[in-house]
């Protein structure tokens, strides 16, 4: 599990401190003090509205990865009638590029 390491490198990316994540994401201060320390998540909920926040994946935020899809067969994919596309509203936050 890499969620303390995950989870300080995000807070340090948006340069930020974990009482202002608390505010904004409701989870107790104490709660992401022991995920910071290594302890594991009791509660998903939790989980998901810091991944919510910061606008990752909770496979991203827990374990360091993302689920990749190849989108090169995608629109064979889509036509094929085995796949359903779900439209759902996004968060108000503006997206953040990255630049290398």
């Amino acid at each position: 599990m890499q969620l303390a390491k995950c989870l300080r490198q995000l807070i340090r990316h948006h340069d930020m401190t974990v009482i202002e994540l608390s505010k904004h994401t409701s989870v107790p201060v104490n709660t992401l003090h022991n995920w910071l320390s290594g302890q594991p998540p009791r509660n998903l909920n939790q989980v998901k509205a810091v991944a919510d926040f910061f606008n990752v994946t909770i496979d991203r935020l827990v374990f360091g990865t993302e689920v990749r899809i190849d989108t090169s067969d995608l629109p064979d994919l889509l036509m094929s009638g085995k796949y359903e596309v779900i439209l759902r509203p996004v968060s108000n936050r503006k997206p953040e590029f990255k630049t290398k």
